[in-house]
């Protein structure tokens, strides 16, 4: 009998972006295959398991870990412009809209002249907040700062004091959005700009003291006394083995979604299941049937709504991951909860303590434009407000 395959060697820094691309909503599919495939061939499964749940040969299979095994990342998940991990601070987006500010366009060619909403997402504070330790592997050269080379991301206490390496993040952030505020005075247009800062999500757990990462979900759920022979245990085991058709699958960070395969267990019995062992699976709430049909779309006729989701423990992220101490998507205070600055010369400096969300930037922008925010047709749905206090 053929001896099986060892599992794929892989470290916690290629495992962090194998992760992110196997989630992947915007990367080439393909890509997003292969990501999957190397994960589980780290995990230790058998390659006809992996094609036959991939949807893919298992000589492509084979083909992929081989290239691994001999050139790592870069000949095994090819990195598009645009794609992958965004670095911190990009100066080149930065000075992009200064260029628009002066007139020119994002490359600083001619143009009529500034637009009316410009626009820039920042990833330096979310990557302090997460790293376990900057530069952990000296990929970084040009990263030689002492303060911050070598040290931990994130919050130093419960208290949210920042880290040495989230504060510089912070910095370059204030430092960017500063150079900006300049090139708008210099164009005359501050006084009439309306500023919007805020984020689309946090990070949890602050307090560093709360790290738990006890490993993936689905692994827990084995582990359990009778996880290899109770049903609803092997449903989730058994969510994403499926060679043909429709097939289940189990994301996890510090949340869990399942998708169910159709096995003859309904998700209800999943779910009692999935409370009874909420001790040893760190969960603090499980989310199914009648009870997640209020907040989502009903799964048995939208399949982007899991049948079940784990809200873990505060703290707790499904993973083994070293090389990040936060993580973001579930419902946790530190999650769901985001700054939100709106500043124009004219607004009297004050702090509004009134309960907002993020969804009603959107339409406040246009309310700021002069066009009618019910232009939107979320709007339109969710009977959306515009922020409070705004002229």
């Amino acid at each position: 009998m053929r001896a099986p395959t060892p599992p794929l060697t892989v470290t916690d820094p290629q495992r962090d972006v194998l992760e992110t691309l196997s989630r992947s909503q915007t990367a080439a599919h393909r890509d997003v295959q292969r990501a999957r495939a190397l994960l589980m061939a780290s995990d230790g499964f058998a390659t006809t398991r992996i094609a036959a749940e991939i949807g893919v040969s298992p000589a492509t299979v084979a083909r992929w870990r081989e290239r691994f095994e001999q050139e790592g990342l870069k000949a095994s998940v090819r990195v598009r412009p645009g794609r992958g991990r965004k670095p911190s601070i990009s100066q080149e987006k930065v000075q992009a809209i200064v260029n628009e500010i002066n007139g020119l366009t994002h490359d600083g060619k001619p143009a009529p002249g500034a637009p009316v909403i410009f626009g820039m997402n920042f990833q330096a504070v979310s990557v302090g907040q997460k790293l376990a330790k900057d530069n952990k592997d000296g990929s970084c050269v040009d990263d030689t700062d002492p303060s911050i080379n070598g040290q931990p991301g994130g919050y130093t206490d419960g208290s949210g004091t920042p880290s040495a390496v989230l504060a510089y993040g912070l910095l370059q952030t204030d430092n960017a959005l500063a150079s900006m505020i300049a090139a708008l005075k210099a164009q005359g247009l501050y006084n009439s700009t309306l500023f919007v800062v805020s984020a689309k999500h946090g990070q949890s757990p602050i307090n560093p003291a709360k790290v738990n990462k006890p490993g993936h979900f689905a692994d827990l759920v084995a582990g359990l006394p009778d996880g290899n022979s109770n049903p609803a245990a092997l449903a989730i085991g058994n969510a994403a083995n499926c060679a043909t058709g429709a097939c289940g699958f189990v994301q996890d960070d510090d949340i869990a979604l399942i998708w169910l395969q159709g096995q003859n267990i309904s998700g209800q019995q999943v779910t009692d299941y999935l409370n009874t062992n909420a001790v040893p699976l760190f969960a603090e709430e499980v989310m199914g049937g009648a009870e997640l049909t209020l907040k989502f779309n009903d799964p048995a006729s939208d399949s982007r709504t899991p049948d079940i989701i784990v809200e873990p423990q505060y703290g707790t992220t499904y993973t083994h991951s070293t090389a990040k101490n936060q993580e973001h998507g579930g419902f946790s205070y530190g999650d769901t909860n985001v700054g939100l600055i709106v500043s124009n010369p004219a607004f009297k400096s004050t702090v509004l303590k009134t309960p907002v969300s993020t969804s009603q930037v959107a339409p406040s922008i246009l309310h700021a434009l002069g066009v009618s925010p019910s232009a939107l047709k979320s709007v339109q749905a969710e009977k959306t407000e515009v922020l409070p206090a705004l002229p």
